[in-house]
């Protein structure tokens, strides 16, 4: 049994190995690396990068809804931020959203990944740094979503006046961003008093790109989990 064990397990381990990677993203700088210091601002549509080219993964433009849309360059957003390229989100008037309530009538900004065929990805996480673009006492917000969240806000958060800088972090491990195949969209949504605009960054999608098992890979994968079990219960 011990050498079923091995011999299944071994097939399994070879059916294809996943790639963890930083995705995708956007520096709004026209540098040739991600986040590096000296590209000229860019806030064009095409301004997403894709952070790993080999891994089945591509990425496209920015898309808008609504009064959204990428600022032209404002030295104040650039102030104590982490990058020296520093973008604003124009958004809208709304109040801040509650967690779970619909996105639909939000101004967005969105850029969405696309999975190669025979290929899947599980997402972990997407980071960003932001701040309201005053330093006034206007309230402002910033939330974010994915295509997989049925049009709702899974992040929500008031901005802090500038120069405070503020870290997003929003956990993607959970089952329904697991297994994705085809086109995945991410959407950040922006609004509050006055203009409603938010000071952005560096927004990155993490996540594990890995081959669809084939049906009997599958079937191998199932068996050295139950061969397992077995050797485990003896």
């Amino acid at each position: 049994m011990k050498k079923a064990i091995l011999s299944l397990c071994a097939v399994a381990a070879t059916l294809g190995t996943a790639t963890a990677a930083t995705l995708a993203g956007s520096d709004f700088s026209d540098s040739a690396v991600f986040n590096a210091a000296g590209g000229a601002y860019d806030n064009s549509v095409s301004s997403t990068d894709d952070l790993d080219p080999a891994d089945q993964v591509t990425v496209g433009d920015w898309s808008f809804t609504g009064t959204g849309s990428l600022a032209t360059l404002d030295a104040n957003a650039q102030v104590d931020m982490p990058s020296d390229n520093v973008t604003k989100l124009n958004g809208d008037t709304q109040v801040q959203p509650l967690l779970g309530s619909s996105a639909a009538s939000l101004a967005s900004h969105s850029f969405s990944i696309n999975i190669a065929p025979g290929f899947q990805v599980d997402l972990t996480s997407a980071t960003f740094e932001f701040r309201k673009a005053t330093g006034s006492t206007n309230v402002r917000w910033l939330a974010f979503n994915t295509s997989e969240d049925g049009g709702n806000v899974i992040f929500s958060e008031l901005g802090d006046p500038r120069p405070a800088v503020q870290f997003g972090d929003v956990d993607l491990t959970g089952p329904q961003y697991q297994g994705l195949t085809g086109t995945v969209t991410f959407n950040w949504y922006a609004g509050g008093q006055g203009s409603g605009d938010i000071d952005f960054d560096t927004p990155i999608i993490n996540g594990t790109v890995s081959p669809i098992p084939e049906p009997s890979s599958a079937i191998l994968i199932g068996l050295a989990g139950i061969a397992a079990f077995t050797r485990r219960r003896r």
